[in-house]
């Protein structure tokens, strides 16, 4: 019986690389797309929640 634990906990190498890239187009879409106006209203709200 062969147990090659080191095989086992080291992720395949194209794997980790598809993860990384799918989550660096994720945080560029946030960024251009969502993360200003996010900001903006999150802004105007606690402007809004000073006035009160």
């Amino acid at each position: 019986m062969n147990l090659d634990i080191a095989a086992k906990l080291m992720p395949d190498p194209w794997t980790m690389v598809a993860q990384l890239a799918a989550t660096f187009v994720i945080y560029i879409m946030y960024r251009k797309y969502l993360h200003e106006p996010v900001q903006k209203y999150l802004d105007a709200r606690a402007e809004r929640m000073v006035k009160k």
